[in-house]
């Protein structure tokens, strides 16, 4: 994989971690839960921190980073809004679209992990996706706690 390549790979993930950071920080801001709350800001800064490294990363190799998520990640926020609004329990509403979110960052993070990256690039983009899975059963598990 040539370094253009790379850059191309690391800004996708990092339109996924912009996503990410803004969506635990709307979600966290609309939890009714302290509990809830707390975790959802803690993990909206993480990933804020996830997407500052593939920054740097990207500076390293030369490249510009992206300064915003996507679209599709504006929509759901919006929609998880929404969900949250009128679901019985506005928490659950908010873990399922955090959890949908999630999924969503695995798979971006697992198919960038196919492709042939410098070594630097991969163990950033490893040591995130370790967390990201631990990130995934945190939210899983307030789910199945109802």
């Amino acid at each position: 994989m040539n370094n253009q390549q790379t850059i191309e790979s690391l800004n996708h993930l990092l339109a996924a971690c912009r996503d990410g950071h803004d969506g635990f920080l709307v979600a966290a801001k609309s939890a009714t839960s302290p509990e809830l709350k707390s975790t959802l800001g803690r993990l909206g800064v993480e990933r804020g921190e996830f997407a500052n490294a593939i920054a740097g990363e990207i500076d390293r190799l030369g490249g510009k980073p992206h300064t915003r998520g996507t679209l599709a990640g504006r929509l759901h926020r919006g929609w998880f809004e929404l969900r949250s609004k009128l679901h019985r329990s506005p928490d659950s509403g908010l873990l399922l679209a955090c959890e949908k979110g999630e999924n969503t960052t695995v798979d971006h993070f697992e198919v960038e992990l196919e492709k042939d990256h410098p070594e630097q690039t991969r163990e950033l983009v490893e040591q995130q996706m370790v967390r990201i899975f631990e990130v995934r059963e945190t939210i899983r598990s307030f789910v199945t706690r109802g």
